[in-house]
């Protein structure tokens, strides 16, 4: 027995097991040393964590950088430059922990980047000073279309270019924005879909068409205006801290079709945004539909906004803003809420089944006119659906001595508004909007009381 047990420790110590243990070391080594490689690789990439596949990770190309024109021609990208035949960066994929992943500065050529799938530490996509060689002509000299962009700073940045054409692109998951537009010209926008960032699309003292962006899930704002102009129109925003937002607009800015729905606070928010039009809009389910402050000379008109905590929101000194033809619904506290409002027309609007008043003007609000509304249903607990504690507003058209139509009127021959103002409106219509002939009533009764009183009368003389 003694001697196995020997023979077996001479086993395990042995010369031959000092050779299969060598043997075991080397194929380990073999084996493990691709595995530390991949898992260094992915470690570094795991700064900026990604759902895309190993595979597709390991399999990245290099970034590229274009300084100058004749840089797509040393890179041998396919293309010449021309209009007709755009030099091409197209089906990369690139995920990097370098500052960018595609960039491309200071050419005057015509080039597109398309099908790529781009992450980096900074912008997956970056473009500074482009544009082409003449401006007599609004031709787009750039197109990014169909791209991915996860995982950077901001997916696509673009600064200081013009004629840009950025469509169908995907920018998900990054920290700050998902596009990016900064002083640039003549830009359009369109089909993205911006998600999950902190901040979907963003523009910034610059011209754009902005259209059929998805703006929605993310963190702070889906759309950001800032200090630029142009058309938005057909974007959705939702389930962000704000939908759309206006800051600054100069000129004549067009808000239309937009849906703004289930934003924490604001469905679409204008501040310093004066000449703008806002239009057709859909804004529901906010905390605010629309909010409008210090915006002078604006129009508000044809938006639908229900199921909010206030529909449509004026404050911080809006003048000569016209709000017409909206339909304030369903939202728990007031339909069209006025603060520090000047000479502004409140007209044509449907006011219906809100929880506050139809339309709430505020102490400071003074010198406008509320016409040619519909009242329905509103503040259900009180004894109107108005309510005025300002100074020289009016409650009907003084030309035409036509005022409201108010659901509750019943045979009252004016309206009693609620508020320090004790205003009335004089001369309310009724559901078609047109004038009650209060004279005409008047005669009725009269005619009606005197066939009573004959009758009482000649009952008794019979007796």
């Amino acid at each position: 027995m003694k001697k196995r047990k020997r023979e077996y420790q001479n086993y395990l110590f042995g010369e031959d097991m000092l050779l299969s243990f060598v043997l075991v070391i080397i194929l380990l080594m073999i084996t493990v040393h691709p595995f530390i490689n991949e898992t260094k690789i992915i470690k570094e990439i795991d700064l900026k964590p990604t759902n895309f596949t190993q595979k597709e990770i390991i399999s990245n190309s290099l970034p590229i950088t274009i300084l100058s024109n004749q840089d797509f021609i040393d890179l041998s990208f396919p293309g010449s430059g021309t209009e007709e035949d755009p030099y091409r960066i197209e089906n990369y994929t690139i995920s990097t922990i370098e500052d960018n992943a595609i960039t491309i500065k200071n050419t005057r050529k015509f080039f597109t980047i398309r099908n790529c799938s781009v992450s980096a530490y900074r912008y997956g996509i970056f473009i500074e000073n482009v544009t082409e060689d003449s401006y007599d002509e609004m031709i787009n000299s750039f197109s990014i279309t169909n791209n991915t962009c996860y995982n950077c700073w901001n997916g696509i940045q673009i600064i200081s270019s013009w004629y840009a054409y950025v469509y169908n692109n995907t920018c998900i998951n990054n920290d700050n924005d998902g596009i990016n537009i900064y002083s640039c010209w003549f830009s359009t926008v369109e089909n993205n879909t911006c998600i999950e960032n902190e901040y979907g699309l963003v523009f910034h003292k610059s011209d754009s068409f902005v259209s059929k962006n998805n703006c929605s899930f993310n963190e702070k704002d889906g759309l950001i205006i800032w200090e630029s102009s142009g058309t938005i129109s057909q974007n959705m925003c939702i389930k962000n801290g704000y939908g759309l937002t206006a800051l600054i607009c100069y000129g004549y800015t067009y808000f239309v079709n937009n849906i703004c729905l289930n934003n924490s606070l604001y469905g679409l928010y204008l501040s310093g945004s004066s000449s703008s039009i806002t239009s057709n809009n859909t804004c529901s389910y906010n905390g605010y539909g629309i909010y409008h402050s210090e915006c002078f000379w604006s129009n508000i008109v044809n938006n639908t906004c229900t199921f909010n905590g206030y529909g449509i929101y004026f404050t911080q000194g809006s003048w000569y803003d016209t709000i017409a033809n909206n339909t304030c619904a369903n939202n728990t506290k007031d339909g069209i809420y006025v603060e520090k409002g000047r000479e502004c027309t409140i007209t044509h609007n449907k006011l219906m089944d809100n929880e506050g008043y139809g339309v709430y003007l505020e102490g400071r609000t003074n010198d406008s006119v509320i016409a040619y509304n519909s009242f329905i249903r509103n503040n259900p607990t009180g004894n109107s659906q108005g309510f005025d504690d300002g100074f020289r507003n009016v409650w009907y058209d003084k030309e035409t001595k036509m005022g409201n139509y108010w659901f509750d009127l019943n045979s009252r021959s004016s309206y009693k508004i609620d508020g320090r103002a004790k205003s009335k409106d004089r001369f309310p219509l009724n559901s078609n909007l047109e004038r009650i002939n209060v004279s005409f009533l008047i005669i009725i009764l009269g005619l009606l009381g005197i066939s009573a009183i004959l009758n009482y009368y000649f009952s008794i003389k019979q007796k």
